[in-house]
């Protein structure tokens, strides 16, 4: 977050003045005076330099920024089809398992299964 500043802008008389206005009123900086002297104030179009060049790289962050969100949101739609197809997976394991168990061949040979191990 850009602590607000006060920044004097140069050209009021240009639509480019008041585009340079609204860029440093979004970067959180205070335009406090605006003239038509541009040649006599090159610290002042330095720090116009400045703030284009903050609010450029501020769209590159929030550009990657999306990126970033795109791809999380396919991971965890990813994800999210994963388990849900081993949850039926496991479902499946689980009635299989609760199938052989009820059998009548599972529980016949039950003793057998208790001498080999030994209960």
């Amino acid at each position: 977050m850009v602590e607000s500043q006060r920044i004097h802008v140069v050209g009021v008389a240009t639509v480019f003045a008041w585009e340079v206005v609204e860029t440093c009123r979004r970067l959180g900086l205070t335009p406090v005076c605006v003239d038509n002297y541009g040649g006599a104030h090159d610290r002042l179009l330095d720090e116009l330099r400045d703030a284009y060049t903050q609010l450029g790289q501020a769209h590159q962050d929030a550009a990657a920024l999306q990126m970033d969100v795109a791809e999380l949101c396919s991971s965890k739609r990813r994800l999210r089809q994963d388990n849900a197809r081993l949850t039926r997976k496991a479902a499946k394991a689980q009635d299989r398992l609760a199938q052989i168990e009820s059998s009548h061949s599972w529980r016949l040979t039950a003793p057998l299964r208790r001498l080999r191990s030994g209960r």
